[in-house]
């Protein structure tokens, strides 16, 4: 601050009251950092560096072995069970939708074929 002359810059009235309160409020700053103790910190204190929330690896290749088993098991279904269940759960249309698509489906047989598909499924799995 003391390198810098306000009076002698010619500065406006304005411009010095802006300048002092910046000046001010920097000042004031670096009081409190000066008077802030700063407590020292041990490596017990430190966190883990693993995070638990990411999957590791052997959880990937399970993930992915289990989405394999499922393409295979979705891809195996008849033909009327692979259409309601892809247009079900895959493109995530309602039950009405679906039945209103095909003409030649009708609620009950919608129930059907999706109740024998989540089955196969859940047997396959």
């Amino acid at each position: 601050m003391s390198k810098v002359d306000p009076v002698a810059r010619d500065f406006s009235l304005g411009e010095l009251i802006s300048y002092l309160k910046v000046a001010c409020h920097r000042r004031l700053i670096d009081e409190v950092r000066k008077r802030k103790p700063i407590a020292p910190v041990g490596l017990d204190a430190m966190p883990s560096l693993s995070d638990p929330t990411v999957a590791q690896p052997e959880e990937d290749v399970l993930d992915r072995e289990e989405a394999c088993r499922a393409r295979a098991a979705i891809t195996s279904l008849p033909e009327r069970q692979f259409y309601v269940f892809t247009q079900r759960y895959v493109l995530g249309r309602t039950p009405a939708e679906i039945v209103r698509g095909d003409p030649t489906l009708t609620e009950r047989s919608y129930r059907r074929l999706i109740e024998k598909a989540n089955a196969r499924l859940r047997d396959a799995l």
